[in-house]
């Protein structure tokens, strides 16, 4: 999974779907080869390939019965496809059993056999655009039921009726003043749900029914609670601009985004189940099984950590884990930032490891002070004259005080920061670049941030494992 991720990044999951395709695919001319000559071998391969797609679909946690609907139809599908296949081509693949070639008519004529080699290629042709056009339809289906945000606003507003007060999961405040410089080709200080970044390891996203949803905290605590949907939509009192980051992010990648997220404050929940002394992780569980688990300190510290359950305004969109997520500034995601929430347990350090610790991920994962540029581009052409050279910069929970930018080998420059939205979200900056006096020909941009505790973010370089990546992101630009 690590070597996966590392050589393929967020192009893993397209990689795998289109490795189980050729598997399949495979799989599928074997059967269909032996059977011309073996037909239990056939019946016995379909059957075999049907059966592992439905206990696939039956093990998975957030399925039902109705996932093995397709599954049964295209195994049906594909047997037919295959007995007509086999009709095609059998004339003129046994047609000589009998070794005569004499006149009678007894042996097929070569037309007679290309005219079946016309209708096998032509029913394998209509077959595989049938295919295609039934894989595009579902996943137009399946892209418009992951974007029904219409639908999801309905959920969360109808659980807030229900409860005293409006849910205040459908507002959102106006960006702090100056927060945005609004240049062409620079992030959006806020950034909006459709892009924001996704990271999970989640090869189906669950589609869980707020309404049949709860949460539970349990573990090292005195008393276990259950929580609603409804329960949580009402509670969501608090609401913060926070910098998501994932460890995987490379130095100037774009895995990384702020956006205004509402929930419950996490450290209320665990006060209300009274957390017992020997307690020292929270270790949260996915409704598809996947886990994680995090200082308890990050809890209990101040810091803004919730149970969310809104997203720039919105309920949380089926990609960024509706009904409920867990938000904890200043951690990497890999250890915190559990998504489709279903269960918290407050356990010993030795009670269990988060997904991917056993894979050589550090068990700590503070996020690093880091910054990128966005504009301009790399690789790109600027003209002679004053261009703004502009970014963001971040360090959750601690905030970011200055940003410095050097063009080639010259001095480091302080750029100007946008005002601060908060210690946990990230922070615009720019630098008015005088091309002229740098003079044409190809320079280098660099670009680094301190935060407020003095600390400037380290040089590296260090690769993205085990505990995120170091380094000052550098562009080069042709000034012409």
């Amino acid at each position: 999974e690590r070597w996966a991720i590392e050589t393929f990044g967020t192009n893993d999951k397209a990689v795998l779907a289109w490795a189980v395709v050729v598997v399949l695919l495979g799989c599928g001319a074997y059967v269909g080869h032996r059977a011309r000559t073996r037909p239990v071998v056939a019946v016995i391969g379909a059957a075999v390939l049907a059966a592992v797609g439905c206990l696939i679909a039956a093990a998975a946690r957030t399925g039902s019965l109705v996932a093995l609907i397709p599954v049964l139809v295209a195994a049906v599908i594909g047997w037919i496809t295959l007995s007509l296949l086999l009709r095609v081509i059998d004339p003129f693949a046994g047609g000589n059993a009998g070794g005569s070639t004499g006149g009678g008519g007894a042996s097929r004529t070569s037309s007679t056999a290309r005219l079946d080699r016309r209708r096998f290629i032509g029913l394998g042709g209509v077959t595989a655009a049938g295919g295609l056009l039934l894989h595009r339809a579902g996943t137009s289906i399946g892209a418009a039921g992951l974007d029904d945000s219409q639908r999801l606003k309905s959920a969360a507003q109808a659980g807030a009726s229900t409860a005293s007060g409006s849910g205040p999961v459908s507002t959102i405040p106006v960006s702090p003043a100056g927060v945005d410089f609004a240049l062409e080709g620079l992030a959006k200080w806020r950034v909006p749900n459709d892009d924001f970044y996704r990271i999970d390891t989640a090869f189906v996203v669950p589609r869980v029914n707020a309404d049949d949803w709860k949460l539970t905290i349990g573990g090292l605590v005195k008393q276990e609670r259950t929580y609603t949907y409804k329960d949580l939509v009402s509670r969501a009192t608090l609401g913060r601009d926070i910098t998501l980051m994932c460890v995987s992010n490379e130095i100037g990648g774009d895995l990384v985004g702020n956006a205004y997220f509402q929930g419950v404050p996490l450290q209320e929940l665990l006060e209300e189940c009274g957390v017992t002394p020997e307690a020292e992780q929270v270790f949260s569980t996915s409704v598809d099984g996947w886990n994680c688990g995090f200082p308890l300190a990050a809890a209990l510290d101040g810091r803004d950590a919730m149970v969310a359950v809104a997203m720039n305004g919105e309920p949380l969109p089926y990609l960024h884990g509706f009904p409920a997520r867990l938000v904890i500034p200043g951690i990497y995601g890999y250890v915190s930032a559990t998504k489709w929430l279903d269960r918290i347990d407050l356990l010993r350090w030795d009670d269990a490891e988060g997904y991917w610790i056993p894979r050589g991920w550090s068990q700590l994962a503070p996020v690093k002070t880091a910054s990128r540029i966005d504009v301009p581009r790399t690789r790109s052409t600027v003209a002679l004259g004053k261009i703004a050279v502009a970014g963001v910069a971040w360090a959750q929970h601690r905030g970011i005080e200055k940003v410095e930018v050097q063009v080639s080998d010259g001095p480091w420059v302080e750029a100007e920061l946008a005002a601060d939205g908060g210690n946990d979200a990230w922070r615009q900056w720019k630098y008015v670049w005088d091309t002229a006096r740098s003079g044409s020909g190809a320079h280098t941009i660099k670009v680094r941030a301190t935060d407020k505790t003095g600390a400037v973010q380290p040089l590296g370089p260090a690769p993205v494992a085990p505990d995120g990546a170091e380094g000052f992101h550098t562009i080069r630009v042709k000034v012409s």
